[in-house]
């Protein structure tokens, strides 16, 4: 079974004339715009602002190394940018409208991007949570909370976006970036709703009525074991797509199984993944407001220690003494332990990775001597 990248190197030789966009093409987009494209405003800022630099081009002007603002395979997204600045499918794709805000006040992390597929087909890509910290709280606060900032940027977005440009539209977002898609295009009004052709949502969290008014044309997409898209609520509808991977880290698209033009789909989402959401969202919905707010506070404490490469154990302890909840404690140990299992995973895959690369150095040498 191939990935994305697979893809693009089977079907990038197909333009869209002979081979009509796809959900595939959407989980291209969505992650492309994981990608910090300020540079091309800095850099070429007349060609820029006339919609005249296409991803062949940005791949020449962005520096390569820090390109990738994914907590998810970042090293992937570098390469998947080259390999559609390489290929006739995409490579003539131009780039416009690139926003990328931090706003440590309110507690913000947004950044969108429109690709121009066309004359008369663009697509809105909503960037998911990045590398920094504060999309991780945004994250949790978008279940707890009224419409957050974010959200209101991304209907704004939209709107622009919708005004400027005469064709149809495709409006897509994977993780926090698909819940923004779902939500902004939800709210838009009649004439907006009736450019876009379809929304795609990659393995989104959810929020109350973020398909509504626009389920007609929205396609959820989950991995098998999905955590992140079943949080905080249940998908009316969605579609579940096979892993190389397992566990939370099937949230990384990289990881999806895709067979010829599509995804290996699957029947339903995973027995395992299926209670640990129902069994969170069934909690969280007994908790007073309060109780929610303190959840969220120490989640993203938890979470703060849990993304760092080698967690220590002081970190660890000094997130214990804050938690006071029993449950939130379960939650809490449950993630160190995980954590502390990859980690320890991770050093036996590169252990292994070592012992195999010296074991052919020690076999070609015994052949050549």
């Amino acid at each position: 079974m191939s990935n994305v990248m697979d893809y693009i190197k089977e079907y990038g030789s197909c333009a869209f004339t002979q081979m009509p966009f796809s959900s595939v093409d959407a989980l291209v987009l969505a992650q492309l715009s994981y990608i910090k494209y300020s540079d091309l405003f800095y850099k070429e800022k007349e060609k820029y602002e006339k919609g005249e630099i296409n991803l062949r081009n940005a791949s020449h002007i962005l520096k390569p190394g820090q390109l990738s603002s994914g907590i998810m395979g970042h090293m992937e997204d570098e390469a998947l940018l080259l390999a559609t600045a390489n290929s006739q499918r995409f490579a003539n794709i131009c780039i416009l409208n690139y926003v990328n805000l931090i706003d440590r006040v309110n507690e913000t992390q947004f950044s969108a991007v429109t690709f121009v597929l066309d004359d008369r087909t663009a697509c809105v890509a909503f960037r998911g949570t990045d590398q920094h910290l504060l999309g991780w709280k945004e994250n949790i606060k978008l279940a707890f909370s009224e419409v957050m900032l974010s959200q209101k940027l991304a209907k704004k977005y939209l709107e622009i976006t919708a005004d400027s440009f005469a064709g149809k539209l495709y409006v897509v977002g994977h993780s926090k970036g698909g819940t923004l898609a779902a939500y902004a295009s939800s709210m838009a009004d009649e004439k907006i709703k009736n450019k876009i052709i379809r929304v795609y949502c990659f393995d989104p969290p959810q929020i109350p009525g973020m398909n509504e008014g626009i389920a007609d044309k929205m396609t959820n997409i989950v991995p098998r074991d999905s955590l992140v898209g079943l949080l905080f609520g249940t998908l009316d509808s969605y579609i579940v797509v096979d892993s190389h991977k397992r566990g939370i880290w099937q949230h990384d698209p990289y990881s999806w199984k895709i067979q010829g033009e599509g995804f290996v789909y699957l029947l339903r989402i995973g027995e395992k993944a299926w209670r640990k959401g129902q069994v969170f969202n069934r909690w969280v919905g007994k908790l007073s407001i309060e109780e929610k707010r303190k959840v969220a506070q120490s989640y993203y404490a938890i979470m703060e220690v849990a993304l760092q490469e080698k967690p220590k154990l002081r970190d660890w302890l000094r997130v214990f003494r804050r938690i006071n909840h029993y449950k939130l404690l379960c939650l809490y140990l449950i993630i160190w332990k995980k954590t502390y299992l990859e980690i320890k995973k991770r050093e036996r895959e590169k252990t292994r990775e070592i012992s195999n690369k010296l074991r052919y150095i020690l076999d070609n040498i015994g052949k050549n001597s």
